[in-house]
């Protein structure tokens, strides 16, 4: 399993500086900055998103998981 395509939750004020440091440190990788709620986040290996729009996208964002019984 990958580790593609990730999401970073931050707040509003750290996401171009995540994308300033994705550039830096993946630049094979692309990136999306989701801006707003309404925004569709654009298909990328990692996508940057803050705290307050998450509820809004978490369809968009691709499939919930449950968790796993750490029992096993």
């Amino acid at each position: 399993m990958g580790a593609y395509p990730a999401i970073v939750v931050c707040p509003a004020s750290m996401k171009l500086g995540w994308e300033r440091e994705v550039a830096r440190w993946l630049p094979h990788r692309s990136a999306a900055v989701v801006q707003g709620r309404g925004a569709v986040p654009a298909p990328a290996d990692i996508t940057i998103l803050n705290y307050e729009v998450v509820a809004a996208h978490r369809e968009k964002l691709g499939p919930s998981r449950a968790p796993r019984d750490r029992r096993r």
